[in-house]
């Protein structure tokens, strides 16, 4: 007998366990993936966006001379709680005579009702858009209609079109994003090869490991999300969101990525430092003096930069100094010429691993990321996002593990053919190079600015095509002898 109960949100089991002053395990990540220190693993409060900030605290680590002063710790923030504004309609907000529903999984919303056929958006299934009125037009094998606030959908391409439209069957359904988390789902990296079932397999079909509901042997690096978990027999199955099933036994589970940026203000300025290695000494400025230490992920105001013994260092505001290569700093760069003064743009440093984003010549959030790794770096130049996913499934070859494919990547944005930013949550290397061209963001961070771009996604889309959105400029350093 099987027992279906639908995942919890995933940011509850981050904030109960925070709460509960419980350690939140991070399981080892996919190769060259770094361990996060486990007091950055279980923050023990929420910050509200708009309120974080780092905190040096007096410890009797490391040990010191008499004479020494108290050794500094210095910590990540709490991690930031996501802001309210994201929601996910999959039924209309206002009653309409004739709603059109969506039956494939992602079905294509239309600019014009015309053979052309041009997309501009995709609704996810099940999903309920408000129809305003029948349209002629060709291209389209039954007929055309126009939703209430702009796009076409054709009824023989991905929507009906009814009065009360007859629900999908409970294996069509598919479960919303959790769009007020950062995390929209829950997700894993499977232990390949492992089966991927088409349908749920009876108690007997697991038992005989037979290849009857048997849709592929997943291979190479291979992450799935979850939206539901079902008990056959004694072995516990969970689908997916695209409507298969995959045995908990073959599961790593993905947790929050413990990186997230600061939301910049006349109190947390840049340039702003990054500690992106597991831990990164605090030193006395001109000297070897061990002042202290910095846990992974803490971050503290630049002063500036000097020389000690040949080495780079970068001194905080706060009197101590680290290493240059233990931190990533993020600085504030000129505005390209093609961007307004009043326009959105987001700046990524490719030699710090950094992310800037920008309203007009204001800086108001920095982060760490990681950008393509060597043979797969993105270009460089200004560019403009144009397309922006609530989430969209990724794959191509991995000169590792020979293929790879990721389900349901977080709050991506295209700014030039395939390359992206986008949310990672298989992986807290941040500040480091590993991506397969697109740039890694923390899912904080990645969220805040799907939001934050404009446009924002109409009503009951799961994403948008051919958008003006903000310019995204990429470059080594500062960008002044980058190509435009």
């Amino acid at each position: 007998m099987a027992r279906l109960s639908a995942h919890r949100t995933p940011g509850a089991a981050v904030l109960a366990l925070a709460s509960a002053g419980l350690a939140a395990c991070d399981p080892a990540s996919d190769q060259a993936s770094e361990a996060a220190p486990a007091s950055a693993q279980a923050p023990h409060a929420a910050a509200i966006e708009g309120e974080t900030h780092a905190a040096i605290a007096r410890s009797d680590e490391p040990s010191r001379a008499d004479d020494d002063p108290p050794g500094l710790r210095l910590r990540p923030p709490p991690l930031r709680v996501p802001a309210l504004e994201g929601h996910y309609q999959v039924t209309p907000e206002r009653e309409t005579s004739r709603v059109a529903q969506a039956f494939q999984f992602d079905a294509p919303i239309y600019h014009d009702p015309n053979a052309q056929r041009r997309v501009v958006g995709l609704a996810r299934r099940n999903t309920r858009l408000a129809v305003d009125r029948y349209v002629p037009g060709e291209g389209c094998d039954r007929s055309w209609y126009a939703l209430l606030g702009g796009g076409y959908v054709c009824t023989s391409d991905g929507f009906s079109v009814s009065s009360n439209p007859t629900p999908l069957g409970e294996e069509l359904r598919v479960g919303p994003p959790a769009v007020t988390e950062a995390l929209p789902y829950h997700y894993a990296k499977l232990d390949t090869p492992a089966p991927l079932y088409w349908r749920l397999p009876t108690a007997g079909e697991l038992a005989a490991s037979s290849q009857a509901p048997v849709k592929e042997q997943a291979t190479g690096a291979h992450f799935v999300a979850m939206d539901q978990t079902v008990e056959v027999g004694e072995t516990t199955l969970h689908r997916t969101v695209r409507g298969y099933y995959v045995r908990d036994q073959d599961l790593d589970r993905k947790p929050m990525p413990t990186m997230h940026g600061e939301l910049l203000s006349e109190g947390t300025t840049l340039p702003l430092a990054f500690v992106h290695r597991d831990e990164a000494t605090l030193l006395e400025p001109g000297s070897d003096r061990v002042r202290g230490t910095a846990e992974k992920f803490a971050r503290f105001a630049v002063a500036r930069i000097d020389e000690h013994d040949g080495q780079a260092r970068v001194i905080a505001a706060d009197g101590f100094s680290v290493d240059a290569d233990e931190v990533r700093v993020a600085r504030a760069v000129a505005r390209p010429e093609e961007v307004g003064a009043d326009d959105r743009w987001i700046h990524v440093d490719l030699d710090q691993q950094t992310l800037v984003a920008y309203e007009g010549d204001t800086p108001v959030l920095a982060t760490l990321v990681s950008s393509g790794k060597e043979g797969f770096e993105p270009p460089l130049g200004v560019f403009r996002i144009h397309k922006k996913y609530t989430t969209v499934t990724m794959s191509g070859p991995d000169p590792d593990a020979g293929t790879y494919a990721v389900e349901h990547v977080p709050w991506t944005m295209y700014y030039w053919g395939s390359y992206a930013l986008h949310g990672a949550y298989w992986h807290d290397s941040f500040g480091n190079v590993r991506s397969h061209g697109c740039t890694n963001i923390p899912p904080v961070d990645a969220r805040w600015l799907f939001y934050w771009s404009e446009p924002a996604l109409p009503t009951g889309w799961h994403a948008k095509v051919g958008v003006k959105g903000p310019w995204v400029f990429f470059s080594h350093g500062s960008g002044a002898d980058t190509p435009s």
